[in-house]
């Protein structure tokens, strides 16, 4: 009977919920910049609205997706992955709707950068989902 106070004690632990990573704690892919004064940051021209999996769609499940990556100087993204996951297959509808957005690059007055940019999805079931990109 020694065990059943540490079995319960396990047993009531909650599972660990998956935390966002920070844009600013993860290393830049070879030739992107964090956007600082003076580069205008990229903006998202075109939208994709993200799409809910199968899976998703039936448990009903509803959150924010986080996703990080690079926006090359032609306006697409590039490196992207998930920092901020949900499950369910929701990450990648998510990576799917942020490839095919469209954004203007980064800039200065002379010249365009690729550039680090991180992006929310969020995923709803009483609205249509939207990209909060």
């Amino acid at each position: 009977m020694r065990w059943l106070p540490l079995f319960l004690a396990l047993v009531s632990v909650p599972a660990a919920t998956p935390q966002a990573i920070r844009a600013e704690d993860l290393p830049l892919p070879p030739g992107a910049y964090r956007a600082v004064n003076p580069v205008v940051v990229p903006k998202r021209i075109q939208k994709k609205q993200p799409d809910y999996s199968e899976e998703g769609r039936i448990a009903g499940l509803e959150g924010t997706v986080w996703v990080t990556g690079v926006i090359a100087e032609d306006g697409s993204p590039r490196d992207v992955r998930v920092t901020g996951p949900l499950g369910l297959g929701l990450e990648e509808k998510a990576l799917e709707a942020v490839r095919e957005c469209v954004f203007s690059p980064a800039r200065t007055k002379e010249n365009l950068y690729p550039c680090s940019r991180r992006s929310r999805l969020i995923f709803s079931r009483r609205k249509r989902s939207r990209a909060g990109i």
